[in-house]
C-alpha cells in the first residue's frame, strides 16, 4: 500500500524555516528546518532522538532538504510555536547565563506580553512532551498569571502593573 504521505506532498513551513538549519522536524505534512543543537541542549527527548546515529549516505525517506528528517507527533500548528519559542527562549536563555545584560526581549512568546490562548496550549503540550522544562514552567507561570485558581489570587492579579500598556484582564481570543 503507497504511503499517504511522500516528499512531493510535505509542504515547508512558512514560519519556521532556517536556511541554515542543519535537523528538519515533520509535523503532519508541514515541515519545519531548524538547530540540532538548539534542540538538543534544551530537550532530553530530542537529545536523545539525535543521537541515533545517521545514515552515511544523504538521501532516503529519513532525509529532506539534505538534513536529517524525523516525525514528531502534535499539529503543525502547535509544532510552529513550541519551535519557535524554543529557538528565541534559547537564544535569550544563552545570552543571560553568561551574565551580559540586555534590554531586549523575547521576539517570540514573551510571559510579560498578552498570546493567545492556542500559542501557550501548544507550547505547554509540546514542551511536556518532548521534556523542556523551562518552556513547560514558563506556560504554566502564563496560564496561572492569567486563570487564577483562587479568589486570592486574582485579587492579587489585579492589583499588578498593567502588562505592556494593556489594562486588567487581558484579553485571549479563543483561536
Amino acid at each position: 500500500m503507497p504511503s499517504l504521505v511522500t516528499p512531493t506532498t510535505l509542504i515547508r513551513s512558512q514560519d519556521v524555516w532556517y536556511d541554515d538549519g542543519n535537523v528538519v522536524i515533520q509535523a503532519e505534512n508541514i515541515v519545519f528546518k531548524v538547530f540540532r543543537g538548539i534542540l538538543a541542549s534544551n530537550s532530553a527527548v530530542f537529545a536523545d532522538m539525535l543521537s541515533i546515529p545517521q545514515p552515511t549516505n544523504m538521501s532516503g525517506p529519513d532525509m529532506y532538504d539534505s538534513c536529517p528528517s524525523f516525525k514528531i507527533y502534535g499539529t503543525p500548528e502547535d509544532a510552529k510555536h513550541f519551535l519557535k519559542a524554543i529557538h528565541d527562549a534559547g537564544l535569550a536563555r544563552f545570552v543571560m547565563k553568561r551574565g551580559w545584560e540586555t534590554n531586549q526581549t523575547l521576539r517570540y512568546y514573551d510571559v510579560r506580553t498578552t498570546s493567545k490562548f492556542s500559542v501557550v496550549a501548544g507550547i505547554l503540550r509540546l514542551s511536556t512532551k518532548y521534556q523542556v522544562p523551562y518552556l513547560r514552567k514558563r506556560a504554566i507561570s502564563h496560564l496561572t498569571t492569567m486563570f487564577p485558581s483562587s479568589l486570592q489570587d486574582f485579587q492579587e492579579n489585579r492589583k499588578l502593573q498593567p502588562i505592556c500598556g494593556k489594562t486588567w484582564p487581558l484579553h485571549w481570543s479563543r483561536q
